[in-house]
Order: C-alpha cells, then sequence, then structure tokens
C-alpha cells in the first residue's frame, strides 16, 4: 500500500501542475516513468508481462495525441505509461475508463455553463481522480 501512496503523491502533483498551468514538464514525466517501473518491478517482485502490457492504453493515449493534433496531450499518455508500468494492463484500462468518464462529465458541465468548445481541461486531475478510485476505494 506504501507504493501506491507514493505514486497517488506522484500523480497529484502533476494533477495540480497540469490544472494551474495546462503543462507538464518533461522532468516530471521521466520522473513519473522512473517511479512506475521501480514500483512496478517491486509490486511485481520481479519483470513480468502485467507491466508489459501495461504500456497499451498509454500507447494508445501517444497514438491519439498523434492523430488529433495534440487535441490530447503527449504527457497524458506517457503518464498512462507509468501508471501501466506500475499497476499493470486492467487496472490502468479501468483507471483510463474512469478518468475518460470523470473528464466527460465535467467537459459537459463546462460546455453547458460556458458553451465553449475550445477551452482546454487539464485530464492528469482526471487521471488522479481515476486512480484513488481503483487503488483506494
Amino acid at each position: 500500500m506504501f507504493l501506491k501512496i507514493i505514486f497517488a503523491a506522484g500523480l497529484l502533483i502533476g494533477a495540480v501542475v497540469d490544472y494551474r498551468t495546462k503543462s507538464l514538464s518533461v522532468i516530471y514525466l521521466y520522473a513519473m516513468v522512473i517511479m512506475g517501473i521501480i514500483l512496478g518491478i517491486a509490486e511485481q517482485n520481479g519483470f513480468s508481462y502485467e507491466i508489459l502490457l501495461g504500456f497499451i492504453p498509454g500507447i494508445v493515449i501517444i497514438i491519439l495525441a498523434f492523430v488529433s493534433k495534440e487535441k490530447i496531450g503527449y504527457g497524458d499518455g506517457i503518464l498512462l505509461l507509468s501508471i501501466g508500468m506500475f499497476l499493470g494492463y486492467f487496472n490502468c484500462m479501468i483507471i483510463m475508463l474512469y478518468s475518460l468518464l470523470f473528464s466527460a462529465l465535467i467537459s459537459i458541465i463546462v460546455f453547458i455553463k460556458r458553451r465553449n468548445r475550445r477551452e482546454e481541461i487539464p485530464f492528469v486531475p482526471f487521471l488522479f481522480l481515476g486512480y484513488v478510485a481503483v487503488v483506494f476505494l
């Protein structure tokens, strides 16, 4: 559980920074990937195929970022890579689904209140909420 709290703290830092600045530093993303690898190996008691399968959701988001010309940020995909390395494929997919659901609900509210389709909504806070929902609830 201690490892999951450490990773949650890293995501919380990213969520706050993303909310305030709408961007993430490369150093932060590298740190999260390294943390994902180290904690994933510690959690799985060594390297496993679950860690490799955990790459899939992050790679899908990175491809979507490229195709959508960064309507979804590359940083979001890289964070999903680190979550997948730490928690594995299944938990990463559930976190991604919760995150997308939470962000869709907020997007609907923002659209109804402001009617602005161009407003950027940071995704890392929703990744953090999805992580908390899956890991701690």
